[in-house]
C-alpha cells in the first residue's frame, strides 16, 4: 500500500513538472514574443482609459463582470495578433494559455485599458469613440446614465442598434444595480 502511494505521488509530481515545463515553454515561445506588441497597444491607448472615471469601473464590473471582460480582451488580442485563424483545438489551447499568462505579465488595469480600447459599438471600437459617436463628448464628461448606456451597448451593439427598447431596459436595470 505504501509503495503504491509513493508511486502515485511520484507520478503526480512528474505530471505536474511536465505541465509546468510545457507552460513555461509555451510562455517563452508562443506568448512572450507578443508582449511588446500588447504593451504598445496599451501605451498608445486613449489616456482616458488609463485613468477612467470611477463610475466607469463600477459600471463595467456590474455590466460585464471580470470574467467577461477578460474573455473579451483575450479573444481580441488573439484576433489582433492573428492567432485566431487556426484549428479549433489550437485556438482553444491559445485562449486558455493566453488567459493564464496574461494575468502573469499584465496588471488588471492593463486588462481594463484593453477592454476600453476594444469595446465595440455600432461604428467601430473604443469606449471614448463610442461616447463621442453617441453623445459628442469624452467618457469623462458623461453622466452616469450615459456611461451606463455606453457600457451596455458593448454587450451586443448590433442587437441594441435595432432594439432601442431593449437597450433602454438594460440601461434601467444597470442603473438600478449601480444605485444599490
Amino acid at each position: 500500500m505504501k509503495k503504491m502511494l509513493i508511486k502515485i505521488f511520484a507520478g503526480l509530481t512528474l505530471f505536474i513538472l511536465v505541465l509546468a515545463l510545457l507552460a513555461l515553454s509555451y510562455d517563452m515561445i508562443l506568448f512572450k514574443p507578443y508582449i511588446p506588441r500588447i504593451q504598445k497597444i496599451i501605451d498608445e491607448a486613449n489616456p482616458l482609459y488609463k485613468s477612467p472615471p470611477q463610475a466607469l469601473l463600477k459600471i463595467a464590473e456590474l455590466a460585464e463582470g471580470n470574467k467577461r471582460i477578460n474573455t473579451y480582451v483575450i479573444q481580441q488580442l488573439l484576433k489582433k495578433m492573428e492567432r485566431d485563424k487556426q484549428r479549433a483545438w489550437k485556438w482553444h489551447l491559445d485562449y486558455t494559455m493566453w488567459s493564464f499568462l496574461f494575468t502573469w505579465h499584465f496588471r488588471d488595469t492593463d486588462r481594463f485599458v484593453l477592454w476600453c480600447k476594444f469595446a465595440p459599438y455600432e461604428n467601430g471600437e473604443g469606449l471614448n469613440e463610442s461616447s463621442n459617436f453617441y453623445y459628442g463628448r469624452d467618457i469623462n464628461q458623461l453622466t452616469t446614465e450615459e456611461l451606463i448606456s455606453i457600457v451596455a451597448i458593448v454587450k451586443a451593439p448590433d442587437f441594441y442598434k435595432t432594439n432601442p427598447e431593449k437597450l433602454k431596459k438594460r440601461v434601467n436595470d444597470l442603473l438600478m444595480m449601480y444605485q444599490q
